[in-house]
């Protein structure tokens, strides 16, 4: 299950969701949050959800790359907390929109996960993004 609440202004809700094999030569982004003003309250938070294959992605023979989440606007800010993840998550965590777009004004915090795509060693936001 993958259940996704906007914190503050926002606050769409996703439950018992899965995530799906996407068209041909792409990868799977869980969220892509932006922001245009640093001090806006609105961001993206993952928490105490299961995020796993649907069955298709799960049986396939393909190799599909599955991020937590891009930016999509500077100042994105997405966290994962207390959430179990499934191996589908690739161990960069994150996936660059376009080039080095934005990487010093996003923050991408992950808090108490679990499960074997939870390691954080190898984040991409651990070496280049804060959080």
């Amino acid at each position: 299950m993958v259940q996704l609440i906007s914190y503050l202004e926002m606050q769409p809700s996703f439950s018992k969701n899965a995530i799906s094999i996407p068209s041909s030569g792409q990868f799977n982004t869980i969220t892509a949050q932006g922001r245009t003003d640093p001090n806006q309250n609105t961001g993206t938070s993952i928490h105490n959800c299961g995020i796993r294959a649907s069955d298709d992605l799960a049986s396939s023979n393909e190799t599909v790359q599955t991020y937590l989440g891009r930016p999509w606007k500077e100042y994105s800010r997405t966290v994962y907390m207390q959430s179990f993840m499934y191996s589908l998550i690739n161990p960069a965590g994150g996936s660059i929109w376009s080039g080095d777009f934005a990487p010093s004004t996003l923050y991408y915090p992950e808090y108490n996960n679990t499960g074997p795509g939870s390691n954080t060693a190898n984040r991409v936001h651990h070496r280049a993004w804060p959080g």
